[in-house]
């Protein structure tokens, strides 16, 4: 087994066959995994390959997307798309090897937040809800101490004008009902509570997921809303004018406390105390003010602050905003009716559906605005829209003219686990880059090509670390040096080192490249399965055919930090390839799918039924019995048309020469290593 395992990670790790041309079928796999998490049903690949006309072939796609949009299974991958976006807690688990950024903060699905998330996804609400709304629902479950049955309660109470009689009327009315778990809706009897009440921003599980303390004085909150809302991770810049903004940067240094029960943490001293860190500040100190008296409950009397941001102009430029808000709920309501807010939600929608990876220019950005304007900021519209967008059915090809910093950003975001508990580093994969001052920009861009060793002229890489955990393969270094060569573009084309200096002419680098990463370009537009939709899909397949916990689905967070499909720190997705524990993980599964014998009898061709001999080696059959089982089970698993001619006869060949040097030694062993062989491929990874 070990020899098959060594073999079959050689076969996925050297894999460089070109990626195949786009084809409907890999786009209605393509969708069906991006909207629900699953592979479409086998019977779909076969109506949508009968289809004669290119117009049939697109009604037939267009329609799978509607159903799809009303599947459960999308609004689950929709609200965990924003539990990512919000950095939720990971797991509820102290597991030192893995710990979390804020391992105090409990996990739960059953939270208004959630509630919200699953209204605004499941009744295509406006995603501007995610700011405006006022009413909320929360849990109720029986299970619960009986002293404290809604444990939220008292979290909305205030601004809701609810008294004990209210919370002993909504008591009686749960226990005459059957339903073990339920969420209440919260009618307000306080209008004037609403002034400070601002959707997601202002629910129990945003309030204990980013803390007030003393120092941090409601900063780590407007420092999320920031980037959520606005696509401003806090990087810190040089102030378009410092005696404008000098009065704002010294909030940062006289910092009010808002409540007798913050506490001062030894690490935010030296935050207040950085010089870096006050560029920031003149944004964030404003809209903490805020959350004036919102420590633990939101407060009922609006405090008054400012939204202060920069708005990306067409011309790339950046425009300071400053408006006056008199609490949370205009807070809300004012940066709802922002540009900035639009690109930034739009810009979350494209790299969701899209790719991260593809360059999204500010004229695109401006663009789909008006589009997810028009579609009233219904989500489940602009999906839609996406969707059957030339974008999204057509993607850019990698070349050295449009090689720009999104292209990198996933290679950079690695450094991202260092870097961001590094006062004097920046974030790497932030934006670009990490000042608005052309000096210090290149400045950066020179301190990353010496510290990766671009020029090679190193024999170590200084960075990463060797105790990083992960390394630059030779791709990704080539990426690099594409992109640097190329004038290592910003998003919007803008060169920031000339072709002819210095810099670039000191880089090796092979042009040839290009040719070759379009194949690799594609993974990262079509993307492997990340998070948790590879467990998910390994067992829909062997669904009902086990009672085995091997191959349930992997809902344990600490278990998908093991197998790689999420950072610990930040829980997004890491997943390139399976790892090791993974790979056991899909044997396991397959191995107890296959179980009894009329489970592997339906991955068989028709014509081995009555040849087939269960304690056959792999050698004993003839070529074209061992190609017609092979192809049996790549159309099963993968899926009927979604290869070309030419790429499904590599991939089969490809299994064909490892099952030949491994020679299982029985049917369900050969069944074994077809499926484990398919399940771990890039063909199968990809979409």
């Amino acid at each position: 087994m070990k020899k098959f395992i060594f073999i079959l990670f050689f076969m996925i790790l050297n894999n460089n066959v070109y990626a195949n041309e786009h084809t409907y079928n890999q786009r209605l796999r393509k969708i069906s995994i991006l909207l629900t998490g699953q592979l479409p049903e086998s019977q779909d690949y076969i109506q949508l390959s009968n289809l004669r006309s290119d117009s049939e072939k697109e009604y037939f796609i267009s329609e799978k997307i509607n159903q799809y949009l009303k599947f459960d299974s999308y609004r689950k991958k929709m609200v965990n798309r924003l539990e990512e976006l919000y950095k939720l807690r990971i797991s509820d688990k102290d597991n030192s090897a893995f710990q979390a950024e804020d391992q105090e903060f409990k996990e739960t699905t059953a939270s208004s937040l959630n509630s919200l998330f699953d209204n605004i996804i499941s009744e295509n609400l406006s995603w501007d809800n995610l700011l405006t709304a006022t009413s909320y629902e929360i849990p109720y479950d029986q299970d619960f101490q009986d002293d404290e049955p809604i444990p939220s309660f008292n979290f909305y109470r205030f601004n809701h004008s609810l008294t004990s009689d209210d919370y002993n009327d909504i008591i009686n009315y749960l226990d005459s009902i059957s339903d073990q778990t339920t969420y209440i809706p919260l009618r307000s009897n306080n209008p004037d509570g609403n002034l400070n009440l601002a959707g997601s921003i202002t629910t129990e599980r945003f309030f204990e997921r980013y803390p007030t303390t003393q120092l941090n004085a409601n900063r780590k909150r407007a420092a999320a809303i920031f980037r959520i809302f606005l696509c401003d991770d806090m990087t810190p810049v040089i102030l378009p004018s410092s005696s404008e903004d000098q009065s704002l940067l010294n909030l940062s240094l006289n910092t009010e406390v808002t409540n007798s029960n913050a506490q001062l943490q030894t690490a935010e001293t030296r935050h207040g105390q950085d010089s870096q860190c006050q560029s920031c500040h003149h944004k964030l100190d404003p809209m903490a003010k805020t959350f004036i008296g919102s420590s633990v409950y939101p407060n009922a009397q609006p405090s008054p602050g400012e939204l202060v941001f920069y708005e990306e102009m067409l011309n790339g430029s950046f425009e300071q905003k400053r408006i006056s808000v008199s609490g949370l709920n205009q807070l809300g309501q004012e940066i709802v009716n922002q540009q900035q807010y639009l690109s930034c939600q739009v810009t979350h929608f494209w790299n969701w559906f899209i790719g991260e990876n593809i360059p999204l220019s500010i004229e695109k950005k401006y663009e789909l605005s008006q589009v997810f304007d028009s579609l009233d900021r219904k989500p489940s519209d602009f999906i839609n829209y996406l969707l059957n967008s030339e974008d999204f059915k057509y993607p850019e090809q990698l070349d050295i003219n449009n090689i720009t910093f999104s292209n990198v950003k996933s290679i950079l975001k690695n450094c991202d686990s260092c870097h961001k508990n590094e006062f004097t580093a920046p974030i790497l994969s932030n934006g670009y880059p990490y000042s608005t001052s052309p000096e210090t920009q290149l400045n950066m861009l020179n301190k990353i090509i010496s510290a990766t060793d671009l020029n090679e002229i190193k024999d170590i890489d200084f960075m990463p670390p060797q105790n990083a955990g992960w390394a630059l393969n030779s791709f990704e270094r080539n990426l690099l040096k594409a992109w640097v060569t190329s004038g290592a573009k910003d998003d919007n084309g803008n060169i920031y080192i000339e072709r002819n200096s210095e810099i670039i002419s000191r880089i090796n680098f092979d042009s040839n490249f290009i040719d070759y990463a379009n194949y690799k370009f594609h993974n990262t537009n079509l993307r492997y399965l990340s998070n948790f939709d590879l467990p998910n899909i390994v067992s829909y397949i062997y669904q009902n055919r086990f009672s085995n916990d091997s191959c349930s689905t992997i809902e344990d967070k600490d278990l998908q930090v093991v197998f790689g499909f999420r950072d610990p720190s930040t829980g997004t997705p890491l997943l390139e390839q399976p790892n090791f524990l993974l790979f056991d993980w899909i044997t396991n599964c397959v191995q107890y799918g296959l179980e009894l014998k009329n489970n592997f009898e339906e991955y068989l061709p028709t014509s081995w039924f009555t040849s087939i001999n269960e304690d056959s080696p792999w050698s004993s059959y003839g070529s074209s019995q061992k190609s017609e089982l092979i192809q049996k089970n790549i159309n099963q698993l993968l899926g009927s048309g979604v290869l070309s001619t030419e790429d499904n006869d590599f991939f089969l060949s490809r299994i064909l020469e490892t099952l030949d040097q491994s020679n299982p030694q029985n049917i369900r062993q050969i069944i074994l290593e077809i499926h484990t062989m398919i399940l771990t491929s890039s063909e199968f990874l990809i979409y």
